[in-house]
């Protein structure tokens, strides 16, 4: 067995030793013993940094929490269904801008009504072209009824017999008969004021006389 050498006095100690037996006894003979009635060490609260502080002042109690979510959800709730609402009613509810509307015009006066309009007739229109390359237009008046008709005059408008019933006139004419008895026709022949050409007018069969009397 070798013994070992103590760093400390530089003695030989044997290897039982774990220590140096003679340094050991010199120092646990300094060491001071400790009071009977020492008070006992008291554990201090460790330090909660001002950080953690704040944060624990910032967090809200849970029953405002509650009532804040609640508040959210009705209004998100309110909001989609007003929305929902606004876009899928129909375009007529929308507001619209005042408009304001013009005054309607004054009614036209009612044309007479003539009595002997009824009974008068124009009819066996032909149409012709003079010398000149003027349009001519002879018909037939007739008098329908069993009452002689004095001094008839009128202005006939020739139409296109179509179904449109916005067909523009393509002539019209005046006639005067100074009498004419009853149930007998007088042939009239007068000058069709009208823009276009004989050979561009109508055959007498597609042609319609509206008859306007001026007198009697």
């Amino acid at each position: 067995m070798f013994t070992w050498i103590c760093p400390r006095c530089g003695r030989e100690v044997p290897p039982s030793y774990n220590e140096c037996p003679d340094c050991t006894a010199v120092q646990t003979a300094h060491e001071p013993k400790p009071a009977a009635n020492a008070a006992q060490p008291e554990f201090s609260r460790p330090a909660v940094r001002p950080s953690r502080i704040k944060e624990e002042e910032k967090e809200l109690p849970g029953w405002l929490l509650s009532i804040l979510f609640a508040v959210g959800f009705i209004a998100l709730g309110l909001g989609g269904f007003y929305a929902y609402k606004h876009f899928s009613g129909p375009r007529g509810n929308a507001i619209r801008p005042p408009q304001f509307e013009k005054p309607a015009p004054p009614p036209l006066p009612t044309p007479k009504t003539n009595l002997v309009a009824r009974y008068v007739e124009v009819t066996g229109i032909r149409l012709t072209e003079d010398a000149n390359k003027k349009t001519q237009v002879q018909c037939l008046v007739v008098n329908h009824s069993a009452a002689d008709i004095a001094d008839l005059a009128g202005t006939v408008t020739l139409k296109p017999r179509s179904e449109k019933p916005d067909e523009k006139p393509i002539g019209t004419f005046s006639f005067r008969v100074p009498s004419i008895g009853p149930y007998e026709s007088r042939e009239v022949r007068a000058a069709l004021d009208t823009a276009l050409r004989t050979y561009e007018l109508p055959d007498w069969q597609f042609l319609v006389a509206e008859v306007q009397l001026s007198t009697p």
